[in-house]
């Protein structure tokens, strides 16, 4: 779980920081539960919605 909580945790940096807010706070969501031990549907539905959020900035503009 170390690996996906440093993952999250740079995401949510590089995100705000890129300007990518949905990616930003989605991740920093997901970092939260994380660390709170949090690992139930909520956290999955973060999940999912972190890479949603991914998959759209890397399919770039249309």
């Amino acid at each position: 779980m170390s690996s996906l909580l440093g993952i999250a945790h740079s995401l949510a940096g590089t995100g705000g920081t890129l300007g990518f807010p949905e990616i930003s706070s989605t991740a920093f969501e997901v970092e939260t539960m994380l660390i709170e031990g949090k690992i139930d549907d909520q956290a999955t539905a973060a999940l999912d919605r972190l890479i949603g959020a991914l998959a759209v900035v890397s399919d770039g503009p249309k």
